[in-house]
């Protein structure tokens, strides 16, 4: 994962959180995220460490249920809505 997101270093990550039925089809994650991550200083390259602790929120929803009847764009302002596939995947 560290090398994915082009850090040096990853951390004790933990995530807790759960997943429930959302309507009829879909799914709602919800959760906390927490790491420690290191990564170069876009200036001198040295390694910085941060502490990130973030809320964690998704929705999984079938395509059809993604957007609002006689809505004119197919870009969801919902920013945490996702498609629904055979299996979720968390980092989505």
């Amino acid at each position: 994962m560290a090398a994915e997101l082009a850090l040096l270093d990853l951390k004790k990550v933990t995530f807790t959180g759960e997943i429930a039925p959302e309507g009829k089809h879909g799914w709602r994650l919800s959760g906390h995220l927490g790491a420690t991550v290191v990564q170069p200083c876009v200036v001198t390259l040295a390694p910085v460490t941060t502490r990130i602790e973030t809320d964690v929120a998704r929705r999984y929803l079938p395509e059809d249920e993604q957007f609002e009847a006689g809505s004119e764009s197919e870009m969801p302002e919902d920013e945490t809505v996702e498609p629904l596939s055979a299996a979720i995947s968390p980092a989505a």
